[in-house]
């Protein structure tokens, strides 16, 4: 009898056939293979069909087995001699039984967590639980792409930080899942140094005054934004600021949009009173009204004051403190103008009103004086002669002399005849009035003869 070898190889495994060349010949193949279920397992088998040549059968298996069907493998390669009554044999090698763990692990994130920042700090530290995780098999690792390892439990910034959990089992399956951590900036920018109030005296444009204003320097755990300044009437920083308090608001923001504020006034001082168009004012010069010592009515007009600042007001005071178109009295009444500008600065300036006396006072002038001469003279020797009187209209008359036409002194005798006596009055005003006094004396005497002269016939 002749021996017949077949060799033969499969994708899965090796046949190898020794068989007599009489009969059918001896046949196996692989019915089954049960692939382990999980990385370690020891749940694989094999199980094959024996057809041909002589039974009884008998197998060797590489692992050690005798039997047909061998089960309870691990992951490996195995092989198997057969051989027949007849002492044929057939081998299958190279049967690969390996782990077919296609199930994805189970894993769970704990909750998103929302934690304020840390005093001072733009971050937090933050512990993170552990995400909980299964597999059909073993979970090998688990792992997070944030630190890179299988504790977050770390320092996070501000924002929103996502962590990606990924575990991993025993055949590479894999799993994620995602978890965020929030950190809230509340902290406020602080100012470093909030401006002291700027106070400017004087002003060096219209009713107001320029000046350089310096932002504040602002802080903050994360970082400033921004510094802005509104003024209070809405115009720009740069402009002119007006006579009086003008309120700066400084608002800082922070890279999260917390902000904060803090105050500055600027604050300015008008120190420049009006000013009159001309001044002193020229003085109003009038005269009495007919046999008064004052003057009535006087046309006064209001002086030109100007100021930076608008609504300049005028008042005045006279120095005797009557009302303005009172009637001025003989003299010089002082008008004390007063020019106020909205911010309280004052400025004076005087103007004279001169009311003069022209009018002469008036005499009560006396009639001509007739007397006769002294018996056995030419003259009148004790002639009385008095001052007459008069009136003024400022009420002070005044007879200042009198003056007789002869030149001799008043109490002096009388010559026969008229004499005129010139008197003077004056009102102390420089005013002057005269009036003429006739003394007449007569002669009312008869001739009287000395002696009798003889007649002679």
């Amino acid at each position: 009898m002749r021996g017949l070898m077949i060799s033969a190889t499969d994708n899965d495994f090796d046949i190898n056939v020794h068989a007599q060349t009489t009969g059918a010949v001896l046949h196996a193949i692989i019915t089954s293979i049960t692939y382990v279920s999980c990385p370690g397992y020891n749940d694989g088998a094999i199980d094959i069909t024996v057809s041909g040549g002589s039974p009884p059968y008998t197998f060797a298996w590489s692992n050690g087995s005798f039997d047909e069907d061998i089960s309870n493998l691990v992951a490996g390669t195995y092989a198997v001699d057969i051989a027949d009554a007849n002492n044929c044999t057939f081998s299958l090698s190279n049967i690969v039984v390996i782990e077919d763990d296609h199930t994805l692990p189970v894993i769970s994130c704990s909750a998103n967590i929302t934690q304020t920042a840390d005093a001072g700090q733009c971050a937090a530290f933050v512990t993170v639980p552990q995400p909980t995780a299964s597999d059909n098999c073993i979970v090998i690792t688990l792992n997070n792409n944030y630190n890179n390892s299988n504790n977050a439990t770390d320092t996070y910034p501000v924002g929103t930080t996502t962590i990606v959990w990924t575990v991993t089992d025993g055949s590479n399956n894999t799993a994620t899942c995602a978890q965020t951590i929030t950190i809230t900036d509340d902290e406020l920018a602080t100012f470093a140094n909030c401006p002291e109030d700027n106070t400017i005296i004087g002003i060096n444009a219209p009713c107001g005054a320029t000046t350089t204003i310096i932002a504040p320097v602002a802080i903050d755990n994360c970082g400033v934004s921004s510094v802005i300044g509104t003024r209070s009437d809405g115009l720009l920083l740069t402009a002119v600021y007006p006579v009086g308090v003008t309120d700066i608001s400084w608002i800082a923001t922070d890279i999260w949009g917390n902000t904060s504020e803090c105050k500055q006034h600027v604050i300015v001082e008008d120190n420049t009173p009006p000013v009159f168009a001309v001044c002193p004012l020229p003085d109003i010069n009038a005269n009495t009204d007919n046999n008064l010592c004052e003057a009535l009515m006087i046309p006064i007009s209001q002086p030109i004051a100007t100021d930076d600042c608008s609504g300049v007001v005028l008042t005045h005071l006279r120095s005797d403190g009557k009302a303005l178109a009172d009637p001025y009295p003989l003299g010089t009444t002082v008008i004390t103008w007063i020019a106020t500008n909205i911010n309280g600065d004052v400025s004076t300036c005087t103007q004279n009103v001169v009311v003069s006396d022209t009018e002469a006072p008036v005499f009560d002038c006396p009639t001509a004086a007739s007397i006769a001469a002294t018996t056995g003279g030419c003259n009148a020797i004790m002639l009385p002669v008095t001052a007459p009187t008069g009136v003024d209209n400022c009420g002070t008359f005044t007879v200042t002399s009198g003056v007789r036409s002869d030149a001799l002194p008043l109490s002096a005798a009388y010559p026969l005849g008229a004499t005129t006596v010139t008197w003077t009055a004056s009102d102390g005003h420089g005013n002057t009035a005269t009036c003429a006094q006739i003394v007449l004396v007569q002669d009312t005497e008869a001739p009287a003869f000395l002696q009798l002269v003889p007649y002679l016939l």
